[in-house]
């Protein structure tokens, strides 16, 4: 007969396999519909995807996710990737603690993942930044009372942190290391590097964009927009190209010349060209709206809150 541990160990695993198997189900719908030209429906099952992830979190034991196969952590690591893109076209608050993105990330640094790469930490910080500037939007419209204060000198705090976290990103050395020592290795893996640059300083402009409402004429916006369209630029025609479209949309928003804007221009249709992703053209489109209702980047345009009235669906996958 088997002791109290077993079956514990038995229910566990039950567990683990039933959450397994619903991600290989969402992840092969989500698959047909995106072959299919379509992310509406994956959009919808956003919320239902966060549920998974604090789940399989709460399932792991001291949510240590070293414990789980590899198989199990690139399942999550997609959920993870489409939730994070895809919460950052709302103004909605994700309503899932940062710290079960964490627990998974943390667990896979060592390697880069396939979906987010070398990036996986600036993914992260992608999705504080989608928090901080849900916050930021329910600020919209109260009374300056003293409570309100309070509140935007919190928000400023946590904005103000979350600028210094992103300083101090880098590469995890194991990936460093793979491009160090071999000519080979370094060929096929230097993208990889470059991606989390260009990500670093993508997520550098979402936070002032989403959070603290700079202008594109903004000195330092100017500065980051600059520096973004040249680090994309040597991530086309790599693998990390399939990671390019929220950089491109950022680096799009805040380029206010006519050369800026016609680069970039060339870049979204050279990407949906190579990679053939449909969703480039609803993130295209958007962007020329922005382009049309700020022609010269003088005023702060909201394009979170554009996005989720768009007909179209708009993700950043």
């Amino acid at each position: 007969m088997p002791n109290a541990g077993q079956g514990l160990r038995q229910a566990h695993e039950e567990e683990e396999l039933t959450l397994e198997n619903e991600m290989w189900l969402l992840l092969i719908l989500g698959g047909i519909e995106v072959c299919c030209g379509s992310i509406a429906k994956w959009n919808k099952r956003l919320p239902y995807i966060r549920n998974l992830m604090w789940r399989l979190e709460a399932s792991l034991p001291s949510s240590n996710a070293n414990s789980m196969s590899s198989v199990h952590m690139s399942l999550a690591l997609n959920c993870i990737y489409h939730d994070i893109t895809g919460s950052l076209a709302t103004t909605r608050d994700p309503g899932i603690p940062l710290r079960v993105y964490e627990t998974f990330i943390r667990g896979s640094l060592a390697e880069p993942d396939v979906y987010m790469g070398a990036s996986a930490t600036v993914y992260q910080v992608y999705a504080e930044i989608a928090i901080l500037a849900a916050r930021v939007s329910v600020m919209d419209g109260m009374d300056p009372t003293a409570d309100t204060q309070y509140d935007i000198r919190d928000i400023l705090l946590s904005i103000h942190s979350c600028a210094g976290k992103i300083d101090t990103l880098d590469v995890h050395p194991n990936v460093v290391r793979v491009v160090d020592d071999s000519q080979e290795d370094a060929y096929d893996n230097h993208h990889l590097v470059l991606a989390f640059h260009m990500h670093k300083l993508a997520a550098r402009l979402l936070l002032r964009q989403t959070c603290l409402r700079c202008a594109p004429v903004d000195l330092e916006s100017r500065l980051l927009c600059a520096r973004l369209l040249f680090a994309i630029q040597p991530v086309l025609n790599t693998p990390s190209e399939a990671q390019i479209l929220l950089p491109l949309f950022l680096v799009g928003v805040d380029a206010i010349t006519p050369e800026q804007r016609g680069q970039v221009r060339q870049f979204f249709k050279s990407t949906r060209q190579r990679t053939g992703c449909d969703n480039a053209h609803a993130v295209y489109a958007l962007l020329k709206r922005v382009w049309a209702m700020n022609p010269e980047g003088k005023v702060w345009i909201d394009w979170r809150a554009m996005a989720e009235q768009s007909e179209a669906v708009i993700s950043f996958a």
